[in-house]
């Protein structure tokens, strides 16, 4: 890595940023708090989506110029082996619009670190769409060896881009193959930045969705606490050497 900036780390969700070790600054006043420190890594919260991720990612590197740029968090998994918690490290992210390709040696970084740390992982490709999938267009992405899919990698991974950085990505198993995130969660997606109004007829579903909200809550433990696991050896090892 070069010294010209932090690593930067782009998550969508409250939840995923709780996950972050304890030497990740957050957000975009960190240098001002640091007295214009630069931090080794430096994590920004972009909400939900292809929009809010792709508007987030721009004004952190205007801000922090990093040496590489890290989407993490959970998604959807599309292969029957993957249960929840299971670990993906992508090269590359599919989406409506095209592809776009992490750095591979980055990836490697991020895998070998793994490796030395015994998580469990795949390799591979994923899938970005916007909203959520559920179990039959799970399939359909699954179909040539994809491993997850998310809403916000692909707008990561084609920002960074332009600006010339490096990139990797990090995922973690919540909703396995045969299950997708319940549509009354998804109605309280605005609390992390969605818009409210496309799915706030679905919060009658809640009494309807009780199995789903406690499969999914427990999908969801697990998941952010295999995140936390691979997050700190996969950030430490980007910013040495």
């Amino acid at each position: 890595m070069t010294a010209r900036g932090p690593v930067l780390v782009v998550m969508a969700l409250r939840v995923e940023i709780a996950q972050l070790p304890d030497f990740v600054a957050r957000d975009q006043f960190v240098r001002t708090e640091t007295g214009g420190d630069l931090p080794r890594v430096v994590a920004v919260r972009c909400g939900i989506g292809p929009e809010h991720a792709m508007c987030a990612t721009d004004a952190a590197i205007a801000a922090w110029r990093p040496q590489a740029v890290v989407v993490a968090g959970i998604a959807g998994g599309l292969q029957p082996d993957m249960a929840p918690g299971a670990v993906a490290v992508l090269d590359g992210i599919r989406a409506a619009g095209g592809g776009a390709r992490a750095t591979r040696t980055l990836s490697d970084a991020v895998e070998a670190a793994l490796n030395d740390a015994e998580v469990a992982h795949y390799r591979g490709q994923g899938w970005s769409v916007d909203g959520i999938a559920d179990v039959q267009e799970k399939l359909c992405l699954g179909a040539n060896g994809e491993l997850t899919v998310d809403n916000e990698s692909y707008a990561v991974l084609r920002q960074a881009a332009t600006h010339g950085i490096p990139t990797t990505v990090l995922r973690v198993v919540a909703d396995p193959l045969g299950r997708t995130v319940p549509r009354s969660v998804s109605a309280f997606g605005w609390l992390d930045g969605a818009p409210w109004w496309p799915n706030a007829c679905d919060l009658w579903r809640l009494p309807l969705e009780v199995r789903g909200l406690m499969e999914f809550g427990r999908d969801l433990r697990i998941a952010t606490q295999e995140l936390r696991r691979g997050l700190a050896p996969a950030l430490d090892a980007l910013t040495r050497g």
